[in-house]
């Protein structure tokens, strides 16, 4: 369950152009980075039925199980009556079922490359000092 938590997490920050972290520590209040915890929240309970509770744990960045519950009524309300959300939403899923593997295995490469740019970062300023 943890990898299906893990690609669903992928894809949402791929399509909301955010770093996955947004998802484990609540850092930002930007519009694209709450509605990606959103789609996470009910991608949750309405596909995999989670209950709230759990939620908290798979989410870090929601402090608990009452913002879920708010999260949720939210997006159910948005997918009823936008239909813009409704078609994001449908992407999205669309993606969870479709997921290639090589979508992960890009994500694997991207993230780690990034690592490899901040490691050399830090040993130039170790150097420094």
């Amino acid at each position: 369950m943890n990898e299906l938590v893990l690609r669903a997490k992928l894809i949402l920050a791929d399509m909301f152009k955010i770093n996955i972290c947004h998802f484990e520590n609540h850092t930002s209040r930007k519009v694209n980075v709450i509605e990606a915890r959103r789609f996470l929240i009910f991608f949750l309970r309405e596909e995999m039925e989670i209950k709230y509770e759990e939620i908290v744990t798979y989410c870090p960045a929601i402090k608990n199980h009452a913002t879920a519950i708010y999260h949720f009524k939210m997006l159910s309300n948005y997918i009823l009556v936008e239909p813009k959300t409704k078609q994001k939403y449908d992407l999205f899923h669309n993606r969870m079922i479709d997921c290639p593997t090589n979508f992960v295995e890009r994500q694997i490469m991207e993230m780690t490359n990034e690592r490899k740019k901040i490691n050399n970062q830090l040993y130039k300023l170790k150097k420094l000092l």
